[in-house]
């Protein structure tokens, strides 16, 4: 094999040089030539017809699944090579890059790419390797990461290969690596080598529900789920953010991810990574998706931050957020501008002694128009004056909404005397309904606090009004008898409770020993039956036994059905239930973590 190589790549080397085929015959002996023959596998392409174009009904070209690196092409194959054409094939160079990496011989990669190994990593969506390696300069470590991840799926993943075309010209093939991942490659003649031009890889089955390392989306965590491309099908939105937590060091890094919920699999459609940020010297914290304008196509709001660590945030007090909107165009996310949350709190009706000082997105929800989005957020205000004090914690809720083309706020509410919030969005009744906001005031310093209050739109004007009172921990609403009044899903001691409107208990889980809290927690009707879901945290803050609990049932009467196995040491991070296959049944979307500084180590599917 190694004798074969180092005459292809004599014969590479030569041909860059200006040397035709025919200039080689004289120094390659005849058994080296019917060796690189047995080298070249051709891939049968479409014929066109006269105009160029493929002829109509015709499939993708399949590539025989077990292709054997030392088949010959078919006799009179397009691909076979012609005086002057391509030296190798299209696949036998995807081979050889493989077995480039799977040698960890840089040199050898960088010569079948289009462009430098660097460069075209970075342009490359791969997966399974970690990119903060090229970060530092380190190119080894990336291809080592990659080889190291493919290991653990499955460590004979280089020599399971199968390759199959995805286009009538054989621009992109589809590379699967064992049981592990799936590699869509485009290739670009480069004189008379195919060379690769850009990788993107994908787990090759989500169904299977596997925990999954996220390298290259350096440990992010879920943010939303919505429709970003009107296409039908479910987009997940995940954000990073990491580097910070240790107080000191490098300013934080951060990453965004897209991927389209699709049959066959998880479909990358967009990524960005640490050096690549959004906007200059901004870090990505949170993100949601929402529909902001009449022609109804989704949105990305995302918040970011100045990207400095903490230690120089402290010194220099200069850590600004920012609110901006995106849409996502093919592959790119096309920016739309900042919303000015900062102008507009401030010119609402604030006391003139607070000044803004930073904001938290806590959702997007259509809670005025079934079909425009809102956004709401978290505002904390500081002393406008150095020397001038302000009691506790100042911090209000703001739902900032654009109707007439530009932003404003259509409804505030700013605590006192250290109130802080909670707040909870219900679970829209159908698609011509809108939702409800509920918050929950609480206080350090005033008894008896601890009420939800509901913000909705009546038609003509925002209210606001007394929900439910009690010492228990809102996790949940939604309307599960169809009355068209929500109810509640309280985290009461050491049991889950649904309450009425009115607070009357209507169901209550058996006691769940030893849980020390619920992070996520939702409840809904399908095929008319009612349940509740939860994300358990149990055993002790240093090291969680986490898992995910669900309840099933009618008329209030439901049972405890299922359970996850217990998921990371370090706690569930993001919860997310939605039917993102369509096939009538939620699943159940987690990020769990055996590391306290990454939150959102592994991501795991369920469907119970």
């Amino acid at each position: 094999m190694y004798k074969k190589l180092a005459v292809i790549l004599i014969i590479i080397t030569l041909a860059l040089a200006g040397c035709s085929s025919g200039d080689l015959s004289g120094i390659i002996e005849e058994g080296d030539k019917q060796g690189l023959e047995e080298q070249v596998v051709a891939v049968e392409t479409m014929k066109p017809d006269g105009d160029g174009k493929a002829e109509e009904g015709k499939q993708p070209v399949k590539v025989d699944e077990n292709i054997s690196r030392t088949e010959t092409a078919e006799a009179g194959s397009e691909q076979s090579q012609p005086t002057g054409g391509p030296l190798i094939s299209k696949v036998e160079t995807v081979y050889m890059f493989l077995d480039a990496w799977r040698d960890k011989d840089l040199e050898r990669m960088d010569m079948l790419t289009l462009t430098p190994l660097e460069t075209f990593f970075r342009n490359s969506d791969i997966l399974f390797a970690s990119y903060h390696y090229l970060d530092s300069g380190d190119i080894a470590g990336f291809v080592r990461d990659g080889l190291e991840t493919l290991a653990v799926y499955d460590e004979n993943a280089l020599d399971n290969i199968e390759i199959e075309s995805l286009q009538s010209d054989d621009s992109r093939l589809l590379v699967r690596l064992g049981e592990a991942f799936d590699m869509d490659i485009t290739l670009e003649m480069d004189g008379n080598m195919w060379k690769l031009k850009m990788i993107d890889s994908l787990p090759a089955e989500m169904q299977k529900a596997v925990p999954e390392e996220w390298g290259s989306l350096n440990n992010s965590v879920l943010a939303d789920l919505g429709d970003l491309n009107d296409d039908g099908n479910t987009e997940i939105l995940t954000m990073g953010i990491w580097g910070e937590w240790e107080g000191m060091g490098p300013e934080p890094s951060s990453a965004i991810g897209i991927y389209s919920c699709r049959p066959q699999g998880l479909k990358r459609l967009f990524f960005k990574d640490t050096e690549e940020r959004l906007n200059q010297d901004r870090v990505v914290v949170d993100g949601r998706i929402g529909v902001f304008d009449k022609n109804g196509r989704a949105s990305i709001v995302i918040l970011e931050k100045t990207a400095v660590d903490e230690i120089a945030a402290l010194k220099s007090g200069e850590v600004k957020y920012y609110l901006s909107l995106y849409s996502l165009e093919k592959d790119k996310l096309e920016f739309h501008g900042d919303i000015d949350w900062y102008s507009i709190v401030l010119e609402w009706d604030v006391d003139k002694a607070y000044e803004p000082q930073w904001v938290e997105l806590l959702g997007v929800h259509n809670l005025r128009d079934p079909h425009r989005s809102d956004v709401i957020v978290k505002v904390g205000f500081g002393a406008r004056n150095s020397g001038e004090r302000i009691p506790g914690i100042i911090e209000g809720l703001f739902i900032l909404s654009n109707r007439s083309g530009e932003w404003r706020p259509e409804w505030s509410h700013i605590g006192k005397d250290g109130e802080y919030h909670d707040v909870v969005f219900s679970v829209p009744g159908g698609e011509d309904a809108a939702g409800n906001m509920y918050y929950l005031e609480d206080s350090f310093e005033r008894e008896g606090a601890g009420s939800a209050y509901k913000v909705y739109y009546d038609g003509s004007v925002w209210k606001e009004e007394k929900a439910i009172t009690g010492g228990g921990e809102i996790k949940a609403v939604s309307d599960m008898d169809g009355d068209g009044k929500d109810e509640f899903l309280v985290w009461e001691g050491n049991s889950l409770v649904i309450l009425s409107d009115q607070g009357r208990e209507l169901w209550r889980s058996k006691r769940l020993t030893g849980t020390r809290e619920i992070p996520f927690a939702w409840m809904g009707v399908v095929d008319g039956r009612q349940r509740v879901i939860a994300a358990l945290h149990q055993g002790s803050f240093a090291s969680w036994k986490s898992q995910v609990f669900e309840w099933e049932g009618e008329n209030y009467s439901l049972d405890h059905v299922w359970q996850s196995e217990e998921l990371g040491s370090q706690g569930i991070s993001a919860m997310h239930v939605s039917d993102i296959d369509r096939d009538g049944k939620p699943e159940i979307l987690v990020n769990f973590s055996n590391d306290y500084l990454i939150r959102g180590q592994y991501f795991k599917i369920f469907e119970p």
